[in-house]
């Protein structure tokens, strides 16, 4: 498997949130990307049906919006 193949497998979502500890870890890490970034990382979430995810991207996106 090339590099870059390994870069795309580590920005799969079921992948990624291997990375975070706690829900609220990643909800931090949320907080830093744009609401644009969010919206297009939900739907990428959505498609690996991880709504327990989609959820707090939701929630962060109104922060941001609010």
């Amino acid at each position: 498997m090339g590099i870059n193949e390994k870069y795309e497998q580590i920005l799969q979502p079921d992948e990624l949130i291997k990375s975070f500890n706690t829900m609220v870890c990643f909800e931090n890490w949320c907080k830093e990307g744009s609401v644009l970034d969010l919206t297009e990382a939900l739907n990428v979430f959505e498609v690996f049906e991880l709504y327990e995810y989609c959820e707090v991207i939701k929630k962060v996106i109104d922060l941001k919006n609010a």
